[in-house]
Protein backbone atom coordinates (compact mmCIF):
# COMPACT_ATOMS: atom_id res chain seq x y z
CA UNK A 1 0.00 0.00 0.00
CA UNK A 2 1.13 3.57 -0.57
CA UNK A 3 -0.31 6.99 0.03
CA UNK A 4 -3.50 7.40 -0.73
CA UNK A 5 -5.44 4.14 -0.40
CA UNK A 6 -9.00 3.13 0.53
CA UNK A 7 -10.59 1.53 3.45
CA UNK A 8 -9.29 -0.41 6.35
CA UNK A 9 -11.31 -2.80 8.51
CA UNK A 10 -11.36 -3.48 12.24
CA UNK A 11 -12.21 -6.21 14.71
CA UNK A 12 -14.22 -5.35 17.80
CA UNK A 13 -12.74 -7.71 20.43
CA UNK A 14 -13.42 -11.44 20.30
CA UNK A 15 -16.72 -11.03 18.49
CA UNK A 16 -14.76 -9.98 15.39
CA UNK A 17 -17.33 -7.35 14.49
CA UNK A 18 -16.20 -5.43 11.42
CA UNK A 19 -16.45 -1.68 11.59
CA UNK A 20 -15.25 1.09 9.35
CA UNK A 21 -12.22 3.13 10.36
CA UNK A 22 -11.28 6.63 9.24
CA UNK A 23 -10.23 6.19 5.63
CA UNK A 24 -7.96 8.22 3.44
CA UNK A 25 -7.97 7.95 -0.31
CA UNK A 26 -5.15 5.46 -0.72
CA UNK A 27 -3.98 3.46 -3.75
CA UNK A 28 -2.28 0.11 -4.15
CA UNK A 29 1.46 0.45 -3.60
CA UNK A 30 3.78 0.96 -6.52
CA UNK A 31 6.86 1.45 -4.33
CA UNK A 32 7.60 -0.13 -0.92
CA UNK A 33 5.49 -2.66 1.00
CA UNK A 34 5.71 -4.49 4.30
CA UNK A 35 6.57 -7.94 2.97
CA UNK A 36 7.07 -10.01 6.15
CA UNK A 37 6.37 -9.80 9.90
CA UNK A 38 7.79 -12.09 12.58
CA UNK A 39 7.26 -11.66 16.32
CA UNK A 40 8.59 -14.86 17.87
CA UNK A 41 12.18 -13.73 18.33
CA UNK A 42 14.04 -15.16 21.32
CA UNK A 43 11.05 -16.98 22.80
CA UNK A 44 11.33 -20.51 24.18
CA UNK A 45 10.35 -21.99 20.81
CA UNK A 46 11.43 -19.12 18.59
CA UNK A 47 13.00 -19.86 15.21
CA UNK A 48 15.05 -16.65 15.26
CA UNK A 49 16.67 -14.72 18.07
CA UNK A 50 15.01 -11.41 17.16
CA UNK A 51 11.67 -10.17 15.91
CA UNK A 52 11.83 -8.58 12.47
CA UNK A 53 9.91 -6.57 9.92
CA UNK A 54 10.86 -6.98 6.27
CA UNK A 55 10.23 -4.42 3.50
CA UNK A 56 10.20 -4.95 -0.26
CA UNK A 57 10.59 -2.46 -3.10
CA UNK A 58 8.28 -3.61 -5.87
CA UNK A 59 9.04 -0.64 -8.11
CA UNK A 60 11.60 -0.31 -10.91
CA UNK A 61 13.61 2.42 -9.17
CA UNK A 62 15.56 2.73 -5.94
CA UNK A 63 13.63 4.32 -3.04
CA UNK A 64 15.34 6.46 -0.39
CA UNK A 65 14.06 5.44 3.05
CA UNK A 66 15.78 8.25 4.93
CA UNK A 67 13.26 9.83 7.30
CA UNK A 68 10.84 6.87 7.02
CA UNK A 69 9.95 4.49 9.84
CA UNK A 70 8.38 1.14 10.61
CA UNK A 71 5.93 1.45 13.49
CA UNK A 72 4.35 -1.15 15.77
CA UNK A 73 1.36 -1.24 18.12
CA UNK A 74 -0.30 -4.13 19.92
CA UNK A 75 -3.40 -5.76 18.47
CA UNK A 76 -5.83 -3.37 20.15
CA UNK A 77 -3.36 -0.76 21.35
CA UNK A 78 -3.01 2.92 20.49
CA UNK A 79 0.60 3.49 21.59
CA UNK A 80 2.96 3.31 18.61
CA UNK A 81 6.70 2.64 18.69
CA UNK A 82 8.69 3.88 15.66
CA UNK A 83 12.02 2.61 14.31
CA UNK A 84 13.58 5.25 12.05
CA UNK A 85 15.02 3.99 8.76
CA UNK A 86 18.07 5.06 6.77
CA UNK A 87 19.56 4.27 3.40
CA UNK A 88 17.88 3.17 0.19
CA UNK A 89 16.18 0.05 -1.04
CA UNK A 90 17.03 -0.84 -4.65
CA UNK A 91 14.45 -1.89 -7.22
CA UNK A 92 13.09 -5.35 -6.42
CA UNK A 93 15.18 -5.62 -3.26
CA UNK A 94 14.40 -6.29 0.41
CA UNK A 95 15.23 -4.36 3.58
CA UNK A 96 15.42 -6.13 6.96
CA UNK A 97 14.58 -4.34 10.21
CA UNK A 98 15.69 -6.26 13.31
CA UNK A 99 13.54 -5.50 16.36
CA UNK A 100 13.48 -6.71 19.99
CA UNK A 101 13.23 -10.20 21.48
CA UNK A 102 11.73 -12.10 24.37
CA UNK A 103 14.74 -14.22 25.32
CA UNK A 104 17.84 -15.90 23.97
CA UNK A 105 16.48 -18.76 21.88
CA UNK A 106 16.78 -18.94 18.11
CA UNK A 107 19.18 -18.42 15.24
CA UNK A 108 20.68 -15.00 14.49
CA UNK A 109 19.08 -13.06 11.69
CA UNK A 110 20.92 -12.32 8.46
CA UNK A 111 22.74 -8.97 8.81
CA UNK A 112 19.91 -6.46 9.29
CA UNK A 113 19.71 -3.22 7.30
CA UNK A 114 18.39 -1.42 10.39
CA UNK A 115 18.31 -2.36 14.08
CA UNK A 116 15.47 -1.35 16.39
CA UNK A 117 14.37 -2.52 19.82
CA UNK A 118 10.59 -2.77 19.56
CA UNK A 119 9.04 -5.97 20.88
CA UNK A 120 6.72 -7.35 18.18
CA UNK A 121 4.00 -9.68 19.46
CA UNK A 122 4.25 -13.28 18.28
CA UNK A 123 0.51 -13.74 17.68
CA UNK A 124 -1.32 -10.48 16.90
CA UNK A 125 -0.33 -6.88 16.29
CA UNK A 126 -0.23 -3.93 13.89
CA UNK A 127 2.68 -2.73 11.74
CA UNK A 128 2.78 0.49 9.73
CA UNK A 129 5.31 1.88 7.24
CA UNK A 130 5.37 5.68 7.22
CA UNK A 131 7.33 8.31 5.35
CA UNK A 132 7.81 10.16 8.64
CA UNK A 133 9.80 8.92 11.61
CA UNK A 134 7.39 10.57 14.05
CA UNK A 135 5.38 7.97 15.98
CA UNK A 136 1.69 7.85 15.15
CA UNK A 137 -0.76 9.15 17.74
CA UNK A 138 -3.55 6.69 18.61
CA UNK A 139 -3.70 5.29 15.07
CA UNK A 140 -1.66 5.43 11.88
CA UNK A 141 -4.83 5.19 9.79
CA UNK A 142 -5.53 8.51 8.11
CA UNK A 143 -1.96 9.71 8.70
CA UNK A 144 -0.75 11.47 5.54
CA UNK A 145 2.65 9.78 5.91
CA UNK A 146 1.20 6.25 5.83
CA UNK A 147 2.77 4.09 3.09
CA UNK A 148 1.65 0.56 4.07
CA UNK A 149 -0.21 -1.12 6.89
CA UNK A 150 -0.57 -4.69 8.16
CA UNK A 151 -2.85 -5.90 10.92
CA UNK A 152 -2.31 -9.57 11.86
CA UNK A 153 -3.93 -12.10 14.16
CA UNK A 154 -6.76 -10.41 16.06
CA UNK A 155 -5.67 -6.84 15.26
CA UNK A 156 -8.44 -4.27 15.42
CA UNK A 157 -7.08 -2.41 12.38
CA UNK A 158 -6.09 -3.85 9.02
CA UNK A 159 -6.28 -3.24 5.29
CA UNK A 160 -9.37 -4.44 3.49
CA UNK A 161 -12.76 -5.64 4.65
CA UNK A 162 -12.21 -9.40 4.99
CA UNK A 163 -9.94 -9.49 8.01
CA UNK A 164 -6.32 -9.18 9.14
CA UNK A 165 -3.34 -11.25 8.06
CA UNK A 166 -3.08 -14.72 9.68
CA UNK A 167 -2.51 -15.31 13.39
CA UNK A 168 1.18 -16.00 14.11
CA UNK A 169 3.30 -17.95 16.57
CA UNK A 170 7.03 -18.24 17.33
CA UNK A 171 7.67 -20.52 14.34
CA UNK A 172 5.62 -18.67 11.74
CA UNK A 173 5.86 -15.35 9.95
CA UNK A 174 3.29 -13.57 7.80
CA UNK A 175 4.49 -13.27 4.19
CA UNK A 176 3.13 -10.92 1.55
CA UNK A 177 2.41 -13.22 -1.35
CA UNK A 178 4.19 -13.30 -4.72
CA UNK A 179 7.57 -12.66 -3.03
CA UNK A 180 6.29 -9.40 -1.57
CA UNK A 181 4.86 -8.07 -4.83
CA UNK A 182 1.14 -8.66 -4.21
CA UNK A 183 -0.75 -5.67 -2.85
CA UNK A 184 -4.52 -5.59 -3.25
CA UNK A 185 -5.13 -3.58 -0.06
CA UNK A 186 -6.53 -6.66 1.67
CA UNK A 187 -4.32 -8.08 4.44
CA UNK A 188 -6.24 -11.35 4.60
CA UNK A 189 -5.82 -11.94 0.86
CA UNK A 190 -2.31 -10.55 0.50
CA UNK A 191 -0.62 -12.44 3.34
CA UNK A 192 -0.04 -16.12 4.14
CA UNK A 193 1.64 -17.73 7.14
CA UNK A 194 4.77 -19.84 6.82
CA UNK A 195 8.14 -20.64 8.43
CA UNK A 196 10.09 -17.38 8.81
CA UNK A 197 12.58 -16.56 6.06
CA UNK A 198 14.09 -13.11 6.65
CA UNK A 199 15.54 -11.36 3.59
CA UNK A 200 17.88 -8.37 3.65
CA UNK A 201 19.36 -6.02 1.05
CA UNK A 202 21.84 -8.72 0.02
CA UNK A 203 19.07 -11.18 -0.85
CA UNK A 204 18.34 -11.69 -4.55
CA UNK A 205 15.81 -9.13 -5.82
CA UNK A 206 12.53 -10.36 -7.24
CA UNK A 207 10.05 -9.17 -9.79
CA UNK A 208 10.47 -7.66 -13.20
CA UNK A 209 12.23 -4.34 -12.80
CA UNK A 210 14.36 -4.18 -15.93
CA UNK A 211 12.94 -2.64 -19.10
CA UNK A 212 13.39 -4.23 -22.52
CA UNK A 213 16.31 -3.35 -24.79
CA UNK A 214 15.09 -2.54 -28.28
CA UNK A 215 16.77 -2.88 -31.67
CA UNK A 216 15.66 -1.03 -34.79
CA UNK A 217 16.43 -2.94 -37.96
CA UNK A 218 18.52 -1.38 -40.69
CA UNK A 219 16.71 1.13 -42.90
CA UNK A 220 17.99 1.95 -46.39
CA UNK A 221 19.66 5.35 -46.51
CA UNK A 222 17.53 6.28 -49.53
CA UNK A 223 14.14 4.91 -50.57
CA UNK A 224 12.73 4.23 -54.04
CA UNK A 225 9.09 4.29 -52.96
CA UNK A 226 6.92 6.49 -50.80
CA UNK A 227 6.05 3.61 -48.44
CA UNK A 228 8.64 1.37 -46.85
CA UNK A 229 8.68 -1.32 -44.18
CA UNK A 230 10.35 -0.74 -40.80
CA UNK A 231 11.19 -3.64 -38.50
CA UNK A 232 12.35 -3.95 -34.90
CA UNK A 233 12.84 -6.36 -32.02
CA UNK A 234 13.53 -6.32 -28.29
CA UNK A 235 14.86 -8.57 -25.55
CA UNK A 236 13.49 -8.84 -22.01
CA UNK A 237 13.88 -11.44 -19.27
CA UNK A 238 10.15 -11.63 -18.61
CA UNK A 239 8.78 -11.03 -22.10
CA UNK A 240 8.08 -8.12 -24.45
CA UNK A 241 4.46 -6.94 -24.48
CA UNK A 242 4.35 -4.07 -26.98
CA UNK A 243 6.27 -1.60 -29.11
CA UNK A 244 6.05 2.14 -29.73
CA UNK A 245 7.64 3.67 -32.82
CA UNK A 246 8.01 7.40 -33.27
CA UNK A 247 9.07 9.55 -36.22
CA UNK A 248 10.19 13.02 -37.13
CA UNK A 249 10.58 14.35 -40.65
CA UNK A 250 11.61 17.30 -42.75
CA UNK A 251 10.61 18.28 -46.27
CA UNK A 252 12.93 19.59 -48.99
CA UNK A 253 12.81 22.92 -47.13
CA UNK A 254 12.19 23.84 -43.50
CA UNK A 255 13.17 22.29 -40.19
CA UNK A 256 12.49 18.83 -38.77
CA UNK A 257 9.22 18.34 -36.96
CA UNK A 258 9.17 17.16 -33.37
CA UNK A 259 8.69 13.48 -32.61
CA UNK A 260 5.25 12.00 -33.06
CA UNK A 261 4.01 8.46 -32.55
CA UNK A 262 3.21 6.55 -35.72
CA UNK A 263 2.92 2.97 -34.46
CA UNK A 264 1.85 1.35 -31.17
CA UNK A 265 1.11 -2.36 -30.89
CA UNK A 266 2.51 -5.86 -30.71
CA UNK A 267 3.82 -6.29 -34.26
CA UNK A 268 7.57 -6.29 -34.97
CA UNK A 269 7.20 -4.28 -38.18
CA UNK A 270 4.99 -1.67 -39.80
CA UNK A 271 4.68 0.18 -43.11
CA UNK A 272 5.62 3.84 -43.01
CA UNK A 273 3.96 6.14 -45.56
CA UNK A 274 6.16 9.12 -46.37
CA UNK A 275 5.68 12.15 -48.58
CA UNK A 276 7.70 13.16 -51.63
CA UNK A 277 11.04 14.76 -50.79
CA UNK A 278 10.98 14.00 -47.08
CA UNK A 279 13.79 12.92 -44.80
CA UNK A 280 12.28 10.60 -42.19
CA UNK A 281 13.93 9.60 -38.90
CA UNK A 282 12.50 6.72 -36.85
CA UNK A 283 13.18 5.27 -33.40
CA UNK A 284 11.44 2.56 -31.38
CA UNK A 285 11.09 1.34 -27.81
CA UNK A 286 9.43 -1.66 -26.17
CA UNK A 287 7.49 -2.29 -22.96
CA UNK A 288 7.49 -5.60 -21.12
CA UNK A 289 4.68 -7.58 -19.50
CA UNK A 290 5.19 -5.61 -16.28
CA UNK A 291 4.76 -2.30 -18.13
CA UNK A 292 8.45 -1.36 -17.82
CA UNK A 293 9.12 0.84 -20.85
CA UNK A 294 12.63 0.86 -22.29
CA UNK A 295 14.53 3.71 -23.87
CA UNK A 296 14.01 4.68 -27.48
CA UNK A 297 16.67 3.51 -29.90
CA UNK A 298 18.83 6.00 -31.73
CA UNK A 299 17.22 7.45 -34.84
CA UNK A 300 17.66 5.77 -38.20
CA UNK A 301 16.96 8.10 -41.09
CA UNK A 302 16.09 7.70 -44.74
CA UNK A 303 15.46 9.99 -47.70
CA UNK A 304 12.56 10.05 -50.17
CA UNK A 305 13.21 11.47 -53.64
CA UNK A 306 11.87 14.78 -54.86
CA UNK A 307 9.76 13.74 -57.84
CA UNK A 308 10.97 14.74 -61.31
CA UNK A 309 7.63 16.51 -61.83
CA UNK A 310 8.65 19.03 -59.14
CA UNK A 311 11.76 20.03 -61.14
CA UNK A 312 11.74 22.75 -63.78
CA UNK A 313 12.29 21.06 -67.17
CA UNK A 314 14.16 22.45 -70.17
CA UNK A 315 14.16 20.15 -73.23
CA UNK A 316 12.86 17.26 -71.08
CA UNK A 317 9.51 15.62 -71.82
CA UNK A 318 7.25 14.51 -68.95
CA UNK A 319 6.12 10.91 -69.14
CA UNK A 320 3.70 8.82 -67.05
CA UNK A 321 4.36 5.20 -66.25
CA UNK A 322 3.45 3.19 -63.14
CA UNK A 323 6.86 1.47 -63.19
CA UNK A 324 8.54 4.75 -62.16
CA UNK A 325 8.66 6.57 -58.83
CA UNK A 326 5.38 8.34 -58.16
CA UNK A 327 4.22 7.27 -61.67
CA UNK A 328 6.25 9.83 -63.68
CA UNK A 329 9.67 10.36 -65.26
CA UNK A 330 11.35 13.00 -67.40
CA UNK A 331 12.85 11.96 -70.77
CA UNK A 332 15.50 13.71 -72.85
CA UNK A 333 17.21 12.73 -76.11
CA UNK A 334 18.92 16.08 -76.67
CA UNK A 335 22.19 17.53 -75.45
CA UNK A 336 22.03 20.31 -72.85
CA UNK A 337 18.58 19.44 -71.48
CA UNK A 338 18.14 20.56 -67.88
CA UNK A 339 16.13 19.67 -64.79
CA UNK A 340 16.40 22.30 -62.05
CA UNK A 341 15.12 22.26 -58.48
CA UNK A 342 13.95 25.13 -56.36
CA UNK A 343 16.10 25.93 -53.32
CA UNK A 344 16.26 22.75 -51.29
CA UNK A 345 18.15 21.61 -48.18
CA UNK A 346 20.16 18.42 -48.05
CA UNK A 347 23.32 16.65 -47.03
CA UNK A 348 23.12 13.41 -49.02
CA UNK A 349 22.59 14.17 -52.72
CA UNK A 350 21.65 11.54 -55.30
CA UNK A 351 19.67 10.92 -58.49
CA UNK A 352 16.94 8.37 -59.19
CA UNK A 353 17.21 7.37 -62.85
CA UNK A 354 16.93 4.63 -65.45
CA UNK A 355 20.06 2.92 -66.75
CA UNK A 356 20.16 1.14 -70.10
CA UNK A 357 22.40 0.22 -73.06
CA UNK A 358 21.29 3.33 -74.95
CA UNK A 359 21.43 5.70 -72.01
CA UNK A 360 23.91 8.57 -71.96
CA UNK A 361 25.68 10.65 -69.31
CA UNK A 362 24.62 13.55 -67.14
CA UNK A 363 26.23 16.29 -65.12
CA UNK A 364 25.08 17.19 -61.62
CA UNK A 365 25.41 20.77 -60.36
CA UNK A 366 24.92 21.98 -56.81
CA UNK A 367 24.71 25.70 -56.09
CA UNK A 368 26.02 26.33 -59.59
CA UNK A 369 29.13 24.16 -59.23
CA UNK A 370 29.64 20.87 -61.04
CA UNK A 371 29.72 18.04 -58.50
CA UNK A 372 30.30 15.22 -60.93
CA UNK A 373 29.54 13.47 -64.22
CA UNK A 374 27.62 10.19 -64.17
CA UNK A 375 27.07 7.54 -66.83
CA UNK A 376 23.62 5.97 -67.00
CA UNK A 377 24.82 3.04 -69.10
CA UNK A 378 24.01 -0.57 -68.18
CA UNK A 379 23.86 -3.67 -70.35
CA UNK A 380 20.19 -4.19 -69.46
CA UNK A 381 17.45 -1.69 -68.72
CA UNK A 382 16.95 -1.00 -65.03
CA UNK A 383 14.42 1.41 -63.59
CA UNK A 384 14.63 3.11 -60.20
CA UNK A 385 18.41 3.09 -59.95
CA UNK A 386 19.91 5.25 -57.21
CA UNK A 387 22.95 7.16 -58.50
CA UNK A 388 24.90 8.56 -55.50
CA UNK A 389 26.27 12.06 -56.08
CA UNK A 390 27.89 13.23 -52.84
CA UNK A 391 27.54 13.47 -49.08
CA UNK A 392 28.19 16.99 -47.84
CA UNK A 393 29.84 17.75 -44.51
CA UNK A 394 26.54 19.11 -43.20
CA UNK A 395 23.11 19.83 -44.58
CA UNK A 396 23.03 22.99 -46.64
CA UNK A 397 20.62 24.81 -48.90
CA UNK A 398 21.08 25.22 -52.63
CA UNK A 399 19.72 24.53 -56.10
CA UNK A 400 20.32 21.17 -57.75
CA UNK A 401 20.52 20.82 -61.54
CA UNK A 402 20.90 17.88 -63.92
CA UNK A 403 22.30 18.54 -67.40
CA UNK A 404 22.44 16.00 -70.26
CA UNK A 405 25.83 15.68 -71.98
CA UNK A 406 24.76 14.05 -75.26
CA UNK A 407 21.79 13.14 -77.42
CA UNK A 408 21.65 9.68 -75.82
CA UNK A 409 18.55 8.70 -73.90
CA UNK A 410 18.22 10.03 -70.32
CA UNK A 411 15.34 9.15 -68.01
CA UNK A 412 15.30 10.98 -64.66
CA UNK A 413 12.87 9.83 -61.97
CA UNK A 414 13.82 12.16 -59.12
CA UNK A 415 16.50 13.90 -57.07
CA UNK A 416 17.47 13.18 -53.46
CA UNK A 417 18.38 15.85 -50.92
CA UNK A 418 18.31 13.87 -47.68
CA UNK A 419 19.16 15.71 -44.48
CA UNK A 420 21.10 12.75 -43.03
Amino acid sequence: MSRSRPLFGAFASAALVLCLLPAGTFAVSTTVTISQVYGGGGGSTGTYLYDYIELHNLSSASVDLTGWAVQYASATGSAWSATALTGSIPAGAYYLVQEGNAGSVGAPLPPPDKVGSTSVASASGKVALTSSSTACVTTCIGNLSLIDFVGYGTANEFEGTTGPAPLLDSTHADFRQNSGNQDTDDNAADFASGPPLPRNSSSPPTGDHVAPVSTLNAIATLQKKLSFNVGWSATDDFGVASYDARERHAGPTGAFTGYSSWYSGTSTSALYAAAVGQTVCISVRAADISANAGAYTADKCTGIPIDDSALTAQKFTRKSNAAYFNGTYSLSVVMGAKLTSTTITGKRLAILATTCAACGSIQFKWKGAVIGTFSLYSATTKHNVIVPVTVLTAAESGIAQIVTLSTARVEIDGVYASRK
